[in-house]
C-alpha cells in the first residue's frame, strides 16, 4: 500500500535537490523527477538540480487537490482501489461510530474489496433503501 505523501515537513524558504526532495516527502527520486516533467518548477540549467520549498510544498497541494473530489450519491470509497466505487449489488451493512455518526460498509464492484462512507444518523433513512436492498442486511443502530 502506497504511504501518504505529506507537505508538511518541506521547508518553504529551503532550496533542495531532488534527492533531498524525495527524502522530504518520502517518495523515490524518480516521483521527483516525474513531477519536474509534470510542471514542477525546478533550476534545472545547472547541475544539481535545485527545486526551492514553496515551489515544491505548492505543487503537492495542487496534485493533492486535484486527486481529492466528494463522494456522489451511492459512492463509496473503496479501501482497496483507493477510488470511489459502487457497493456490490447493493449488499450495505450500517455499523454505528457514535451517536451522530456511522459508516455503511460494502464490498467494491471492481475488486469484492471494502467499501466504506461515513454518513451523519440523520441522513440514515435517506440511505434506507440501499439497506433494504441487501440479502445480508445488519443493520445495528
Amino acid at each position: 500500500m502506497a504511504r501518504a505523501v505529506s507537505s508538511v515537513r518541506i521547508k518553504s524558504l529551503k532550496a533542495y535537490t531532488v534527492e533531498e526532495a524525495a527524502e522530504v516527502v518520502r517518495v523515490t527520486e524518480q516521483t521527483i523527477r516525474a513531477w519536474i516533467k509534470q510542471g514542477l518548477p525546478a533550476m534545472t540549467e545547472k547541475r544539481p538540480t535545485l527545486i526551492l520549498g514553496w515551489a515544491l510544498k505548492g505543487f503537492h497541494e495542487q496534485l493533492r487537490k486535484k486527486r481529492r473530489r466528494p463522494l456522489q450519491d451511492g459512492e463509496f470509497f473503496c479501501l482497496h482501489c483507493k477510488e470511489p466505487r459502487t457497493p456490490v449489488a447493493g449488499v450495505v451493512e450500517y455499523q454505528r461510530l457514535s451517536d451522530a455518526h456511522g459508516q455503511l460498509r460494502g464490498f467494491c464492484s471492481a475488486c469484492e474489496g471494502i467499501c466504506v462512507r461515513i454518513i451523519s444518523r440523520r441522513d440514515l433513512p435517506k440511505w434506507a433503501d440501499l439497506l433494504d436492498a441487501g440479502t445480508n442486511d445488519r443493520r445495528t443502530a
